[in-house]
């Protein structure tokens, strides 16, 4: 057998990326032109069969996995679990990782994707202490899906509860929202995470836009931004804590869609 240190360099070669590793980014949804890119240009090819060589390379190489890594794991269509659901929710993996985003499109709070959010949230109050935690919340009503009302983290929602229980247990260092595609949360949630639950810990709000579709002036019909300016601009940006809030009057547009759709 290899000397330990030289079996060490071998697994952090092959196990370790300076990159995010993303986990089922093609089925999110749309996505920024820039953001495609960037995931394509990162990918690595993990060779999960060194894991199964024998026990010991496996007890040495798997800590370096998850510990090492920043993943990004994401919900599928139509409230599909995705590699969210995936993910083992059990002590050794949750009690490694350091730096993980999840990213979920919002739909019925009933289907499966909502409930695997909340149980990796609820998962890292119980067995980890994160880094980074970065939650992206896309929105796919009307622009991308006429079929899907749903444009706002609704405060019945499971991950309201699971990102509240998060915050109250001081398992996440550093906490970014990002807000894709139009997507905002329940009015005052994000006054009640800044002032109420904060306790010395790291919140930040972003919001980012895919572009996906544009009017006949060429600005998006999300974010108004026009098609020239869109490969200047970052791919989130930075906003106050009062600017990832819905309206009440947004509420009672979407739960009138909603209702219409029952």
């Amino acid at each position: 057998m290899l000397p330990g240190e030289i079996r060490n360099a071998i697994f952090e070669e092959v196990f370790i990326s300076e990159a995010t590793i993303h986990r089922g980014a093609e089925e999110f949804g749309p996505l920024a032109e820039q953001e495609k890119a960037e995931i394509e240009g990162t990918k690595k090819v993990i060779s999960w069969q060194l894991l199964c060589t024998c026990r010991q390379y496996y007890e040495e190489a798997f800590p370096l996995l998850y510990a090492k890594n920043s993943l990004a794991l994401c919900t599928g269509k139509n409230g599909a679990p995705g590699k969210v659901g995936a993910f083992p929710l059990t002590p050794t993996p949750m009690s490694l990782i350091k730096n993980v985003r999840i990213s979920f499109r919002l739909d019925n709070p009933d289907k499966p994707a909502a409930g695997s959010v909340a149980k990796f949230l609820d998962a890292i109050v119980e067995y980890s202490t994160i880094d980074v935690l970065r939650v992206t919340i896309a929105s796919v009503a009307h622009h991308f899906d006429e079929t899907n009302p749903w444009n706002i983290l609704m405060m019945d929602h499971p991950v309201i509860g699971a990102l509240e229980r998060v915050m109250r247990s001081g398992a996440v260092r550093n906490l970014a929202i990002r807000l894709h595609d139009g997507a905002f949360l329940s009015p005052d949630f994000s006054r009640y995470l800044s002032q109420e639950l904060l306790h010395g810990h790291h919140l930040i709000f972003l919001r980012s836009c895919s572009c996906h579709t544009y009017d006949s002036a060429r600005n998006c019909i999300v974010c108004g931004m026009s098609e020239d300016a869109r490969s200047l601009e970052p791919i989130q940006r930075l906003i106050l804590s009062h600017e990832a809030d819905a309206s009440p009057e947004m509420v009672d547009d979407c739960q009138y869609e909603i209702l219409q759709r029952l």
